[in-house]
């Protein structure tokens, strides 16, 4: 069993960050009707559980690079707030708060900078993220918080992410396409139109209500999208091999690959098929609420089943 850390304040902080958090004046935030209703409806019905949860040395790991991306998130807009304050003319909007009640439900959300009909939002994220250009989730955000924008006069021609890529590694910038950059400032090009943003937005209120009065167990399921799930891999290894020689996607063509390869017979009878194991990423490593979730047991289930007749 994890010992408590020992360093009592940090214990105490990370423990508060931990906690799912609901906005007790609202129905939904801008950033809850993004994430899929199972996750949302199950942190809401289970808060008390997270009271007295104890912060272990394991639990400390999984927050603390969230916990380092919001103090690096709050400091940025603090420094911007002076900034704004030292010159009357700055043009700078920095966390204004929208609202609206929208298909009877009350919705908020705070935008981060907004300054010369542009759209900024901060993140940390990993570098992966940005090579793979996995930009649909900021592009989703964004254009909703520019809908509240541009029905209250604020014009928005422009979305932007200033990235800070935690994993960056100076390094590796003369490898071809890693940034050069540990903070980048993206363009997400997918703007789309007022009458777009408000229909998205609607979807996404009445996915939260349809759910609202489901048992935990009847909640929709999320989707392998929503659950970062990654398949099984099959990689084919040499003898001794550090790195595969080639990943493929199933069993049957990591066979045919080897069939087909130019090497010499006697080398390739040495070669071998690993089964790399996907799994969902969000569910196993990021859920918060993945203990009260019957979709992730069940599956967790038939893993440990399938890991015990092996």
């Amino acid at each position: 069993m994890s010992k408590l850390i020992s360093i009592t304040p940090l214990r105490d902080a990370l423990f508060q960050h931990s906690r799912p958090w609901h906005n007790p004046f609202a129905d939904y935030s801008v950033t809850a009707l993004t994430k899929p209703p199972r996750i949302v409806q199950l942190e809401r019905r289970h808060q008390d559980y997270f009271l007295n949860l104890p912060m272990d040395e394991d639990q400390m790991d999984k927050q603390l690079p969230s916990f380092k991306g919001n103090a690096i998130h709050r400091r940025f807009e603090m420094m911007l707030k002076y900034f704004k304050q030292s010159r009357s003319n700055s043009g700078y909007l920095i966390e204004q708060r929208v609202f609206d009640r929208i298909r009877d439900r009350l919705i908020v959300g705070k935008f981060d900078v907004y300054k010369n009909s542009a759209l900024y939002d901060i993140k940390t994220t990993s570098v992966w993220k940005y090579i793979f250009k996995q930009f649909k989730d900021w592009e989703e955000q964004l254009n909703l918080y520019a809908w509240f924008c541009t029905s209250r006069g604020i014009d928005i021609k422009v979305l932007y992410v200033i990235a800070w890529l935690m994993d960056w590694d100076k390094y590796r910038i003369n490898q071809d396409d890693y940034p050069k950059k540990e903070i980048v400032q993206i363009l997400l090009d997918n703007l789309w139109s007022p009458e777009e943003q408000k229909k998205h937005l609607d979807y996404l209120i009445d996915r939260q209500k349809a759910n609202e009065d489901r048992s935990d167990d009847d909640l929709d399921f999320c989707t392998d999208e929503e659950r970062w799930a990654k398949p099984d891999q099959f990689a084919v290894k040499a003898p001794e091999g550090k790195r595969a020689i080639r990943v493929l996607d199933t069993e049957a063509k990591a066979k045919e690959y080897i069939k087909r390869s130019k090497k010499p017979k006697k080398e390739k009878e040495t070669w071998s098929i690993e089964c790399r194991k996907g799994g969902c990423m969000r569910c196993e490593g990021y859920c918060k609420v993945n203990i009260f979730c019957n979709q992730y047991q069940a599956e967790k289930g038939v893993a440990e089943n399938e890991k015990t007749k092996d």
